[in-house]
């Protein structure tokens, strides 16, 4: 759809239209930043399971003749609220081009006024004011889970001289269960996502075909979809393992987690034996809701209400601490349910926040 007002005209990007995107977002993030990929940029704004077909890319700009002026990238979605189903995006990024006052502001409502549910991960300083006054919900810091797999390379790793002690009291042994390794969608049965829809307020979206463009048609990453058994009848883990920058060190990001319920504990136990066997020493799982996270996560994990005095990073590229221990969260509920923050079923793997960023790419223009 198009809009014009004025002299600027709003709509969706075409193929015609991103090289022009692309040369912004290097002008203004550098040269080496992800977002730009052109193979990134099909994958995720025209490829979605979400986007419907001849409809672009699910980037909104606004124009002037034909310079893009500002853009605003998001990801059509949909949540369930009690198993209802609703219209939702996730905002990735949004960016004023321009010196028009408030015209990347202006995009946000316009995409936040298509949809029932607003949503988005890392929100900075520049559009924490713009959310502010229109009246969006903010989390700070999302629930984070995390588990020490190696005692020594933990410590070598994590250790400040204050948190030695939380470090080695908090091991994780393996527990050497068994697990399955799923490359295809054709041998997950589809309990997982039925059973989170019966046991979530609110839940993003997970069915197979999400699992399908999410994870297994991934342009660049490299996923392991596991359970603890050959049809996933207990439900299912994905997972990431990077290597911390400057290091040998593996990390583990636990990016979607769905047991049955009664299952929790022999999920989590199968992530743990693959964790050890692919000589991962640390483990993270992040969820919006602390209360969900406490059900399908428990215990050895340990919740960031218990770990954030302990200064555990959560960027590995490089290994690097900043004052937030997790992601933060925007919401706009747009619905007649009312939920909060601890109703959501969301992790890393929604938006685009589960991303290999190399940090050697910088903004340029702040």
């Amino acid at each position: 759809m198009t809009e014009i007002d004025n002299d600027l005209t709003f709509r969706r990007l075409e193929e015609t239209d991103i090289e022009q995107y692309i040369g912004i977002l290097k002008d203004f993030f550098g040269q080496n930043y992800y977002g730009s990929d052109i193979k990134f940029i099909e994958w995720q704004y025209k490829n979605s399971v979400f986007q419907k077909e001849n409809e672009g890319y699910s980037i909104l700009a606004a124009f002037k003749g034909n310079q893009i002026m500002a853009i605003d990238a998001y990801l059509p979605w949909k949540f369930y609220c009690d198993g209802k189903e609703h219209s939702a995006l996730w905002d990735i990024e949004w960016l004023n081009n321009s010196k028009i006052k408030g015209l990347g502001r202006r995009l946000v409502k316009k995409v936040n006024d298509s949809v029932e549910i607003y949503c988005g991960y890392g929100y900075n300083s520049y559009s924490l004011k713009a959310y502010q006054d229109m009246n969006f919900s903010l989390n700070d810091e999302i629930e984070r889970k995390i588990a020490f797999l190696d005692e020594e390379k933990c410590l070598t790793l994590f250790s400040n001289g204050q948190n030695e002690v939380f470090i080695k009291s908090n091991i994780v042994k393996d527990h050497q269960k068994s697990f399955v390794l799923h490359t295809s969608i054709e041998t997950i049965s589809e309990r997982y996502w039925i059973d989170l829809l019966n046991n979530t307020k609110v839940t993003s979206y997970k069915g197979l075909d999400y699992l399908q463009w999410r994870f297994f048609d991934h342009p660049y990453l490299k996923y392991h979809v596991i359970s603890s058994d050959p049809a996933a009848e207990s439900g299912i883990a994905v997972l990431r393992i990077e290597t911390v920058k400057h290091s040998t060190h593996k990390i583990a990001r636990i990016v979607d987690l769905m047991p049955l319920k009664g299952h929790e504990q022999t999920l989590l136990d199968a992530i743990i034996t693959f964790c050890h066997q692919n000589d991962v020493i640390f483990a993270d799982f992040y969820c919006i809701s602390y209360t969900v996270a406490e059900r399908i996560c428990p215990e050895p994990f340990i919740s960031i209400r218990n770990h954030r005095q302990y200064d555990i990073p959560m960027l590995f590229q490089p290994l690097e601490l900043r004052e937030r221990r997790s992601i933060n969260f925007v919401l706009n509920n747009n619905t007649d349910t009312p939920f909060c923050f601890d109703d959501i079923y969301a992790t890393k793997a929604d938006s685009d926040q589960d991303v290999y960023l190399n940090a050697d790419y910088k903004t340029v223009l702040l």
